[in-house]
């Protein structure tokens, strides 16, 4: 692992435990990283620097978990649905407590505009994969069942959103997941009831 790399998880690993980036000081992050000060300096220019990078980061790993399509060959529309859930439950769970770091890791002097236009790039990117994805392995295999109306992509990004969302809050109340009623409101919004 780069030392780049290794001072970003590191930061990640003390987000996670402390909630905020303004309780963290870059010394205590060398020190954890097994590195010196002055090396972390070598790498980014500033803690808002850092921050960049580390969102950067976080979309770069969701990216690569997004990716991870596995397993719809062969399977029925209704079986895709379980297995698209199923699907959902482990990447929520894989990407952990790094999903929440970018609501509340902010310092207070840090300024959002100055990569505000690369995030929306991301999220746009993530959601352009996420449908192209989902669509290929669950709803053009409805279309072709009979089981979906003709939807618009913007429905079937509120469809994803809806599955990933009520997933994750399952997730965060730590409630036993109720997969089939997640597969009973996703086949409403296909409208393959």
């Amino acid at each position: 692992m780069s030392k780049k790399l290794l001072i970003i998880k590191t930061f990640i690993d003390l987000l996670i435990e402390r909630g905020s980036i303004n309780e963290i000081s870059i010394k205590e992050a060398a020190d954890r990283a097994g590195i010196g000060k002055g090396t972390v300096y070598e790498y980014f220019q500033s803690k808002d620097d850092i921050v960049k990078h580390i969102i950067m980061h976080i979309f770069d790993m969701i990216g690569e978990v997004v990716l991870k399509y596995e397993g719809f060959d062969g399977l029925d529309f209704d079986r895709s649905i379980v297995h698209y859930v199923d699907d959902a439950v482990n990447k929520i769970k894989d990407l952990g407590p790094i999903l929440k770091l970018p609501e509340n890791m902010m310092p207070g002097k840090f300024k959002f505009s100055e990569i505000k236009e690369t995030v929306f790039m991301k999220v746009n990117e993530l959601q352009e994969i996420n449908l192209r994805l989902f669509k290929q392995n669950v709803y053009e295999k409805g279309l072709r069942e009979g089981k979906c109306e003709t939807l618009t992509d913007y429905e079937l990004l509120l469809v994803i959103k809806m599955i990933t969302n009520e997933t994750r809050e399952l997730i965060g109340m730590q409630t036993t997941i109720n997969k089939e009623a997640i597969v009973k409101m996703a086949h409403k919004m296909l409208k393959a009831d």
